[in-house]
């Protein structure tokens, strides 16, 4: 059965009378306006698109109605939570640009020690919710303006992880509009939607748009810290052999004590910088013996971020504190001052709206100041099951070798990160999740992150990002930390024209389709971007 065609026109001028008689503050905000700035806007300036139009709905009920709207005339769109997605076109679109903005509240449920939290909310919000309550949650690990559905959605890798396994793993509830506007609420317990909620554990925007996730929460350790420890290219190799020393120690590598390790690679005055930080993560009873005391070396510089006296083993931090400095892990200003005069624009990366006229012969043209940050990039990712000493060196070598061409290619930093996760962070996933994560089958990214100036470079750096990428691989292959079939994960991969949906599902998709079909039969969410899971 044939689809009808797209109607753009028709589907904004219905969203325009939803709007309308709207009693909850859904508003459609036309191109050029500051509420339309703040619709489409995203992280980086490439992974933001020139939108006809944005609506941020402010109620289920307008939602369902809007997302009708959008079916029956078969109108390409896009869902923002933070706006965090680094590939064009997962979250960003020049259809109709939803933002989930008003979806913003958070509620404490003491007696199922849970949190109700917005699909629009980031996790500065949350966290805060949550240290309200002085309760801890499995979130975002540079939270600084990241949105909580995306993450959620996507898996969820967190600096609690260790303890308390993946993001998606932690959630009991979720609310959920269905392509046809049903508005519904599923949970493993709920056996009309049980395969709903599991294929939404991992299964990214593929069954209609989220506007509410409960997670579970724990109570606060006795202590908490977090200290972030810089160590310039002349110590690095130390700094690498104290990584390795720590990853494959069972007595310092604990559900507890965790690491988190970034090479940073960065122009400054037309040089090129190398400085590794290793951010030493504790959260759990007092201990006698500091499990970083390897990394606590002479010329080991501690973050400004942190404060005086926090390599104390007896200081703890707030929990305000705490996220404070985990929000900026990435957080280019602590390494040096960025100071940019190019102009970049926006909106030069097309998803499937490409070729869209606007409404009323309007000409749309690329906006600045529509970016959170002046500059174009992408994450990416291999996944691994542990660290050897020569991974590690491998990542540092490669960090420098993406960077020769940093000045001559405008690039601005490059960020390879380790992250260690211990083998039992899947041992209580639940095996119906859509993304693959199963006890005893460990893999966690290798994240990269690549930020530039112009967007006449971008084939260059995908190039080499891809290029390392694949080095990398092939080195954890020969080191057997590593197989051709690991799912990949949504949350850091490169677009669908370099990571397939099949890469991220692998024997998962199979179900997956069948789901789609029973959810999504019309394929509404094929009117957006992401992975697409195809209808069986």
């Amino acid at each position: 059965m044939s689809q009808p065609q797209s109607d753009v026109a028709a589907a904004i001028r219905a969203i325009e009378q939803i709007c309308a008689r709207s009693t909850s503050g859904t508003r459609l905000y036309k191109y050029g306006s500051t509420g339309y700035k703040d619709s489409v806007r995203h992280f980086l300036n490439s992974s933001t698109d020139v939108a006809l139009v944005g609506v941020q709905p402010g109620s289920e009920k307008d939602l369902s109605e809007i997302i009708k709207a959008i079916a029956e005339n078969r109108a390409p769109f896009a869902v923002k939570g933070g706006g965090h997605s680094m590939v064009p076109g997962f979250s960003s679109t020049t259809g109709i640009q939803i933002a989930m903005s008003q979806f913003n509240k958070t509620s404490y449920n003491k007696n199922e020690e849970t949190l109700d939290i917005g699909a629009g909310c980031l996790w500065d919000e949350v966290y805060r919710a949550a240290d309200e309550e002085r309760r801890r949650i499995v979130g975002g690990a540079t939270s600084e303006g990241v949105g909580v559905a995306g993450y959620l959605l996507g898996g969820g890798y967190s600096l609690k992880t260790n303890q308390f396994g993946l993001g998606c793993d932690n959630i009991t509830k979720i609310r959920i509009i269905l392509t046809d506007g049903k508005i519904v609420e599923c949970s493993p317990r709920d056996q009309n939607y049980r395969d709903l909620f599991y294929g939404l554990l991992g299964g990214g925007n593929n069954f209609g748009i989220v506007t509410q996730f409960t997670i579970k929460t724990y109570p606060l350790s006795e202590l908490n810290q977090l200290y972030a420890l810089h160590y310039n290219d002349m110590l690095s190799g130390k700094a690498q052999e104290a990584i390795v020393k720590f990853v494959t120690d069972k007595t310092k590598f604990t559900p507890e004590a965790n690491i988190f390790c970034s090479f940073t690679q960065q122009l400054v005055g037309g040089n090129t910088t190398s400085l590794l930080t290793v951010y030493c993560i504790y959260d759990g009873v007092r201990y006698v013996d500091n499990p970083f005391k390897d990394f606590l070396f002479y010329g080991a510089q501690d973050s400004p971020l942190v404060g005086q006296g926090s390599l104390d083993p007896s200081r703890n931090l707030s929990p305000k504190e705490f996220n404070s400095i985990a929000s900026r892990i990435h957080d280019i200003s602590l390494k040096h001052e960025i100071a940019s005069t190019t102009a970049i624009q926006a909106g030069t990366q097309r998803s499937q709206a490409a070729s869209l006229v606007a409404p009323e012969g309007l000409t749309l043209k690329p906006m600045s100041g529509v970016g959170e940050t002046n500059a174009r990039g992408r994450f990416g990712c291999i996944m691994v099951s542990r660290y050897t000493a020569r991974l590690v060196k491998a990542v540092a070598d490669e960090s420098k070798k993406a960077a020769s061409t940093l000045k001559s290619k405008n690039g601005k930093l490059i960020f390879m990160d380790i992250w260690p996760f211990l083998p039992t962070i899947f041992d209580n996933s639940p095996p119906e999740a859509a993304w693959p994560h199963k006890k005893g089958e460990v893999y966690g990214p290798i994240v990269t992150y690549f930020l530039w100036e112009n967007e006449k470079d971008d084939d260059h750096w995908l190039g080499v990002l891809t290029e390392t990428l694949e080095r990398l691989r092939q080195v954890a292959l020969k080191e057997r930390v590593t197989k051709d079939d690991v799912p990949y994960y949504w949350n850091t991969s490169l677009e669908p024209e370099h990571i397939t949906v099949e890469q991220i599902y692998r024997g998962n998709l199979d179900r997956l389709k069948k789901l789609r079909a029973k959810y999504d039969p019309d394929d509404v969410m094929g009117l957006t971007g992401g992975f697409r899971i195809p209808i069986s």
